[in-house]
């Protein structure tokens, strides 16, 4: 609160004036005083407006769907976004609780060998599958990455990554979203088989 006295002849004149701003804005008012007089006052007040709280929840992804899980190939490149048909390749499906932008890693997964190194036990691709110490690893392929809204979103996924085809095998799908806040959703992981053909 502060008070303004101004005194013009023949009169004082007292304004007072007291301003708050929601979320660290600035207020003024003015106000006409006996005699005559004019006052004028300036507050300045701190408070939780929408635009001074940060974002901090992250999107959430539900409804994730590949379909089919199993499926060739398709000629064309991944698209941008999704068709109504797919002869070849499958449709991805997902819901976002927020707008943001998806990420889809691909990994590969690939017959292994334990192995064990300064105590440690760790498995290494290989090849061909062994009999003795068996073991699977996932070996990261590529990336993808398309813009989304909050709602219900569709990929229709080719099996290709820009114009280079999946090989036939089996590979892990992991979807992430994040908002413009950069908050990132918790990763949803997806099998799926590229047949050949």
């Amino acid at each position: 609160m502060q008070t303004v006295v101004a005194a013009p002849p023949g009169g004082t004149g007292t304004g007072t004036g007291g301003g708050t701003g929601a979320g660290g804005g600035t207020g003024t008012n003015t106000g006409t005083g006996m005699g005559g007089g004019a006052g004028t006052g300036g507050g300045t007040g701190t408070g939780t407006g929408p635009g001074g709280v940060p974002d901090r929840t992250p999107p959430v992804l539900s409804g994730v769907k590949l379909s089919p899980a199993r499926f060739r190939v398709g000629r064309a490149r991944t698209a941008v976004a999704a068709r109504r048909v797919v002869v070849r390749g499958a449709l991805l499906r997902f819901v976002s609780s927020e707008a943001g932008r998806l990420s889809l890693a691909i990994e590969r997964v690939r017959p292994g060998r334990k192995v064990t190194r300064h105590g440690r036990s760790a498995c290494r691709a290989v090849r061909k599958a062994v009999k003795r110490g068996r073991c699977t690893v996932s070996v990261r392929v590529s990336a993808l990455t398309r813009a989304i809204t909050a709602g219900s979103g569709s990929v229709a996924f080719s099996g290709r990554v820009g114009v280079r085809a999946l090989a036939p095998g089996v590979y892990t799908l992991t979807l992430t979203a994040r908002d413009a806040a950069s908050n990132t959703s918790k990763p949803v992981r997806l099998a799926f088989t590229i047949l050949k053909g």
